[in-house]
C-alpha cells in the first residue's frame, strides 16, 4: 500500500473546429492524492528493497482524490483548476517483459458541483468511465518512456439544469516519460492529443509536467 501526492503544471491548448474559439492556459493545476494497494504482485518494499526489486505482474486498486487547488477564474471558460472535487476509483493491471511494460487501467470518476462556473452558475457532471492502455520501455532503471491510448465514455454536463451537447465517446493518444530522482521522488511529462470526440466537445491538446512524491 502507499500514498502519493501529485502536483501538475500544465500548458493546455483548446480549439473548436469551425469557430474562433482558440485559447491556451499555463500554470498550476489541481492537486491529487493517490491511495493505492496491491491486490496481488508488487509486495510492499523498504526503500532499499524497492531499488533492488525486479518488476512483476500486478493488480492494483487505487483511489484518486483531486482537490480544487489549481488556477481558476470564474469569468473564464478555460481553466487549469476545476473548482470542484473529483473521486476516481481505479483498477490497474501490469505485466513486464524484458525492459518493457504493458498496463491496462479501468476507472470510474465522480464529481462534486462547481457552484461558481462563469460568474455564479452551477456546473454538474455525470460520472465518466475510462479505459486506458499503456506501453512503456525502461531506457535505464531510473528513466522510462511510454505510448498511451485513452478512451472515456459519459461525463455529460449540465449548466443551471441545461444539458450540454457533450459526454460521448472520446479517444486520445499520447506519449510520456518519467525520471526517478530517488525511490520516493519522480518528475514526469506527458503530451496527450484528441483523436476522436463528440461533435460538441473541444479539441484538447495537453502538455503536463508533474512532480510525484511517494510516502511509504
Amino acid at each position: 500500500s502507499g500514498v502519493q501526492g501529485l502536483q501538475t503544471f500544465a500548458d493546455v491548448e483548446f480549439s473548436r473546429g469551425g469557430t474562433p474559439f482558440d485559447k491556451s492556459r499555463k500554470g498550476l493545476g489541481d492537486t491529487t492524492v493517490l491511495l493505492a494497494t496491491n491486490l496481488f504482485g508488487g509486495p510492499a518494499y523498504t526503500v532499499d528493497e524497492f531499488v533492488k526489486a525486479k518488476p512483476e505482474t500486478f493488480l492494483t486498486a487505487a483511489l484518486w482524490v483531486t482537490a480544487p487547488t489549481g488556477r481558476y477564474d470564474p469569468k473564464k471558460v478555460i481553466n487549469l483548476g476545476a473548482n470542484r472535487w473529483a473521486f476516481k476509483p481505479q483498477l490497474a493491471f501490469g505485466h513486464p517483459f524484458g525492459k518493457s511494460w504493458i498496463e491496462a487501467n479501468a476507472w470510474l470518476q465522480f464529481f462534486t458541483d462547481n457552484d461558481d462556473y462563469l460568474n455564479g452558475r452551477t456546473l454538474k457532471q455525470d460520472p465518466r468511465l475510462g479505459l486506458e492502455a499503456h506501453y512503456s520501455y525502461n531506457v535505464t532503471p531510473w528513466f522510462w518512456v511510454s505510448a498511451d491510448v485513452f478512451y472515456t465514455h459519459g461525463g455529460k454536463t449540465t449548466i443551471n439544469s441545461v444539458t450540454e451537447n457533450d459526454g460521448g465517446d472520446t479517444w486520445k493518444g499520447g506519449i510520456g516519460a518519467q525520471l526517478m530522482l530517488s525511490p520516493e521522488d519522480a518528475i514526469s511529462f506527458a503530451y496527450i492529443d484528441t483523436i476522436a470526440r463528440p461533435a460538441g466537445d473541444a479539441d484538447v491538446k495537453t502538455f503536463m509536467l508533474s512532480y510525484r512524491r511517494l510516502f511509504f
